[in-house]
């Protein structure tokens, strides 16, 4: 099998990885889809949430989703 990234532990890894974030003090995990930032005075002050929620942080790091663009190849290696 060719691959640039094999998925074959990814259930492993999401494990660990949400169980190493939760643990991590100082730190607090919001799940949703943000519509808008909240800035004043040229800061980001929070998130809009699609659910109306608004959530004010000191940081917010914007990521897209896995697939925004992405490319996917399936299909026998020639």
């Amino acid at each position: 099998m060719q691959s640039p990234r094999a998925q074959a532990d990814r259930s492993l890894v999401s494990r660990e990885v949400r169980r190493t974030l939760e643990a991590t003090p100082n730190l607090h995990l919001r799940q949703g889809m943000v519509i808008d930032l909240i800035v004043a005075r040229r800061s980001i002050l929070g998130v809009e949430m699609q659910d109306t929620r608004r959530i004010g942080s000191k940081a917010v790091i914007v990521a897209t989703g896995t697939f925004l663009n992405g490319l996917v190849h399936t299909g026998a290696v020639p």
